[in-house]
């Protein structure tokens, strides 16, 4: 796409970050976030969860300003996406997320929501320990259908190869129905290699959406 810059995500961004992140993260029941579906937050509540976390998170899993790629032309940006390489050891990042989520709420909202956590995450697919994890894919009306997502994974994939050992596989989990995403992925070398086994009820009635599918790719 001429005229793209990807860059380091900066704190300029941070509104169009929460934008991108809420746009990727929408169910096909009605159109709500996954947030507002699973854990009963309000629309602003989810902005202001998702802008104080993107400052204040820790650097590894997919909600800190660090893990973010933008996609940018003429000084405005179009795109964005989430990178970062799962921990061997330690936390997960997914842990991680619903102790941000569990704080942000307190105890009561939690465990409130906790018939439709659970159903999340045995709906969810696994995050392989050492790979790159690729997320929070977004692209602005005006620039879809330029290649956007493709350049970002380039990018993302570059950053996580530059070092020595690199990570050995790359990963990007959707919800089965994001037929298109799973279309641009395919171009960008991914392959289904995971899909939840059966549909969860509770999650089904939540989000609208049958489960997810998690597609790698070997990384060189």
């Amino acid at each position: 796409m001429p005229g793209l810059r990807i860059r380091a995500a900066e704190p300029r961004d941070l509104a169009f970050l929460v934008t991108a992140i809420r746009e990727s993260e929408r169910v096909p029941a009605d159109g709500r976030t996954m947030y507002e579906a699973i854990f009963a937050m309000t629309t602003a509540e989810v902005e202001r969860f998702l802008g104080e976390t993107l400052r204040t998170g820790p650097a590894d899993w997919g909600l800190s300003l660090e893990r973010f790629l933008v996609a940018e032309r003429a000084g405005t940006p179009v795109g964005a996406c989430a990178a970062w390489v799962e921990a061997a050891h330690g936390v997960p990042s997914g842990h991680l997320a619903a102790i941000a989520i569990s704080r942000f709420l307190g105890g009561t909202r939690w465990r409130a929501s906790g018939a439709r956590v659970r159903a999340l995450a045995s709906s969810a697919p696994h995050r392989s320990a050492g790979a790159l994890q690729l997320e929070s894919f977004y692209t602005a009306p005006e620039a879809r259908g330029l290649g956007v997502s493709a350049r970002l994974i380039a990018q993302a994939i570059a950053h996580a190869m530059a070092g020595p050992g690199g990570p050995p596989i790359a990963e990007i989990g959707l919800l089965v129905e994001n037929d298109a995403a799973a279309r641009a992925y395919a171009k960008a070398g991914f392959a289904p290699a995971w899909r939840t086994a059966a549909p969860n009820p509770a999650f089904r009635e939540a989000t609208g959406s049958v489960g997810f599918v998690q597609l790698r790719r070997a990384l060189p």
